[in-house]
């Protein structure tokens, strides 16, 4: 940062100043100040760089702030960074795309439903007849109108975008859990303080959406040190039942019904935030 300092503030120091910001949100998650990413846009703007380059750096700075600070922190850098693709909206599509899926994802938390909707399909539009990384940022957007329907308990909407997914050679499939929720009680009111506040997991889903073959490689590992309260077994057959009991969109390969292997998920405990 030192070295910063004495350089003139131009186009080199913005691209000398770039991996100084990643090394400092890396740093400071959740505690960073925006100041210090707001220094970098105040310095390209003073430069007149053109439209497409101060968009990159206002998208750029968008995710680096949704990553290490909140969302909510970087929705003026992404409506920033549309508006100023959109000056030739020909040539940045997939910018702008990319740019109102963030957006989108905001308006979803704050359950905005219809807005967010009117950006992803935007975005769709856009991504049309484009190639195979376009087709996955589609994709991805396609799997989010399909989650905020099933938010909103539309699952035949769900189902519509859903299908609507194309699947690369080498993917193996979608999957979108219907009922799966953010976090699940844990067995007995000690239970996280004597093993991790998580579980991962790994299964099969059948083709109507139901898990199977479900497997838990941490208790594998664990079994020969467990020191919880609670029996092994007990826990085991506890987690199997919670996955067991979601429910899924059935797996789908370019809108054919197929059965998904080694599926990796993650098991949360968090008391207190379930409803």
């Amino acid at each position: 940062m030192q070295n910063l300092r004495k350089v003139p503030k131009d186009i080199n120091y913005i691209n000398q100043y770039i991996p100084y910001i990643v090394a400092y949100y890396n740093s400071h998650p959740n505690v960073a100040e925006l100041k210090i990413s707001d220094t970098l846009l105040e310095i390209a703007y003073s430069q007149n760089l053109p439209d497409t380059e101060m968009a990159d750096l206002e998208l750029y700075i968008g995710i680096i702030r949704s990553k290490y600070v909140g969302i909510v922190y970087a929705v003026e850098n992404f409506q920033k960074a549309v508006n100023l693709y959109s000056s030739d909206k020909a040539a940045n599509t997939t910018k702008i795309a990319e740019g109102l899926f963030w957006l989108s994802r905001h308006d979803i938390g704050l359950k905005k439903y219809d807005a967010a909707e009117k950006k992803l399909t935007e975005a769709v539009i856009l991504l049309d007849n484009n190639g195979q990384e376009e087709q996955l940022l589609k994709n991805e957007a396609l799997q989010l109108l399909a989650t905020m329907k099933i938010l909103q308990e539309d699952i035949d909407s769900a189902e519509n975008y859903y299908k609507e997914i194309i699947t690369p050679e080498d993917h193996t499939g979608y999957l979108i859990p219907i009922d799966k929720p953010e976090s699940y009680p844990p067995m007995t009111d000690i239970f996280l303080n004597n093993i991790p506040a998580f579980v991962q997991v790994q299964f099969d889903v059948d083709m109507f959406g139901k898990p199977f073959n479900i497997k838990i490689p941490y208790l594998e590992v664990m079994e020969k040190n467990w020191l919880a309260p609670v029996n092994i077994n007990q826990f085991s057959e506890y987690i199997i039942k919670l996955v067991a009991d979601t429910r899924y969109l059935p797996p789908l390969r370019n809108n054919e019904k197929i059965v998904m292997r080694d599926v990796k998920d993650t098991i949360i405990f968090r008391p207190n935030l379930v409803h």
